[in-house]
């Protein structure tokens, strides 16, 4: 079973072309892995799995899902807040890296710093996120510059969002 954070359209297909068996893309949903095991270990069929299904939020309008970050990042909270603070850190790199790859006029840059940033924020469930980086990641696999440069600063509000959001879920405000 591939296992990778390879998820553009077509990709499934290539694992499955180079002789994989299943696919299961990253960030990797516990149930969604159980389930591509269950097809080729028949006797998992039926057994209780400890984590509970979840999916991602691409589709809401939520900056994050704690409910899927928690169910994502195991440990409890305080490796919650390890990993929050980590992407902290990171998503300005890497919107810089992203900046760096239009001034530089190369469009791998943007693809892989949209990359990177989707899967970091998939990881708490980011929907909004996910989906605008997701739109830039394939306009920089497709070398349309002009166009990513037009949906570049919906990328940068999003993530303004997700950053103030995980900010204010690190550290709750007391009952």
């Amino acid at each position: 079973i591939a296992m990778t954070a390879a998820a553009m359209k077509g990709d499934r297909e290539q694992c499955l072309q180079a002789g994989m068996d299943g696919y299961v893309s990253k960030p990797v949903d516990p149930e969604q892995l159980r389930m591509a095991i269950e097809r080729f270990v028949p006797a998992m069929a039926g057994c209780p799995c400890e984590a509970e299904p979840t999916q991602s939020n691409c589709e809401s309008n939520q900056i994050i899902d704690l409910d899927i970050a928690h169910a994502r990042i195991p440990g409890g909270f305080e490796e919650f807040k390890q990993m929050a603070q980590l992407l902290l850190e990171e998503c300005p790199k890497l919107l810089a890296g992203i900046r760096e790859g239009f001034a530089a006029s190369d469009a791998t840059l943007v693809q892989r710093g949209a990359h990177t940033l989707k899967s970091a924020a998939d990881l708490f469930g980011a929907g909004i996120v996910v989906t605008a980086a997701q739109r830039l990641e394939k306009l920089g696999h497709d070398c349309d510059l002009i166009a990513a440069g037009d949906a570049l600063p919906d990328l940068e509000s999003a993530v303004a969002d997700l950053m103030e959001e995980v900010e204010a879920a690190m550290n709750p405000a007391p009952l």
